[in-house]
């Protein structure tokens, strides 16, 4: 069991809510059980793997520092299916929210601290789900939706479906593919140079102060980094920076995209270049040489901030 307490189900639903600010996607569902969890969203320019990467790192990371111990946290990749008919949508978000009452936790969804239902109903601010886009074919007014919502909810708790597993939903018994949203050369458990998890603790480095580490190393200017050029040489450049940036510094795409006068989805892509190049003993020497440097510059910022009382 994960989410044994009110601490660590909210750790997930806080972390769910920074990825989303960063990555600009929407929720219309959540649930967090003992052992699992159920989120309903749609991506914007960011893909999923992304934010689900960075989700499912945090809690992990945050995880075994509060308990003290080490290794992989999640059985297995997440699984993901895309919803596209309207029907599936409505009985999506009534099965992620009777979860509870399907497991017999509760008897009412609305009792139940850890999902999204009692958002929707607006019994609770909403803090993570988008009520509006959620609600729009409920009805015209939020008023209407909120109430033919909580009668689909009643009635889909009735059917079948709502005390089934989630394999024989319909819009999942369908595709004997668990990795179909997901690219699997991200599926791996990334490494850096010395073989550790990328989401090893590193310091907090402005992304200016880490555009010029990286500059530096490399003895280039962002000005290259943020032109128009599509050389090969340039574009490895921005796929390195954009990958440590991101993937190892976590940095939101958005910024990155900012400094590099880019588009969030163009950043993306370069990540996913980025990747590619990893294992290149240049992408090594540089990702090297700015952790260096970060945590440098970290412990002379802890000097000065914590002097010695007796000197």
């Amino acid at each position: 069991m994960i989410f044994t307490d009110d601490g660590t189900a909210g750790d997930l639903i806080s972390e769910i809510r920074h990825i989303k600010e960063r990555d600009a996607f929407r929720v219309f569902a959540f649930c967090v059980m003992g052992n699992h969890y159920h989120v309903g969203l749609q991506t914007q320019e960011i893909p999923l793997w992304r934010s689900m990467l960075s989700i499912q790192a945090n809690i992990a990371r945050r995880h075994n520092r509060k308990r003290k111990v080490l290794g992989p946290l999640w059985q297995s990749r997440y699984k993901a299916r895309v919803v596209e008919e309207q029907t599936y949508f409505d009985q999506l978000l009534a099965y992620i929210h009777l979860n509870p009452v399907a497991a017999g936790v509760i008897d009412d969804p609305a009792q139940y601290r850890w999902s999204g239902h009692s958002e929707l109903l607006g019994t609770r601010k909403a803090d993570l789900i988008d009520v509006e886009k959620t609600l729009v074919s409920f009805g015209s007014t939020l008023r209407e939706a909120r109430s033919r919502y909580l009668d689909f909810v009643r009635m889909y708790a009735e059917t079948r479906c709502a005390r089934a597993g989630v394999r024989s939903l319909p819009w999942w018994s369908t595709v004997m593919n668990d990795d179909e949203t997901v690219a699997p050369e991200f599926g791996e458990r990334y490494q850096d140079y010395d073989g550790n998890p990328v989401d090893v603790d590193r310091p907090s480095v402005a992304l200016v102060s880490l555009s010029e580490y990286f500059c530096e190393c490399l003895d280039v200017d962002i000005g290259d980094l943020a032109s128009r050029s599509t050389t090969k040489a340039v574009a490895n450049l921005r796929a390195m920076f954009a990958a440590i940036a991101i993937e190892y510094y976590h940095h939101p795409a958005t910024g990155v995209a900012r400094l590099l006068n880019k588009h969030p989805g163009s950043v993306s892509r370069y990540v996913e270049d980025g990747w590619r190049l990893r294992k290149t003993e240049e992408f090594r020497e540089v990702l090297k040489t700015i952790d260096r440097t970060a945590r440098a510059s970290y412990t002379n910022d802890m000097v000065v901030s914590n002097p010695d009382p007796r000197l």
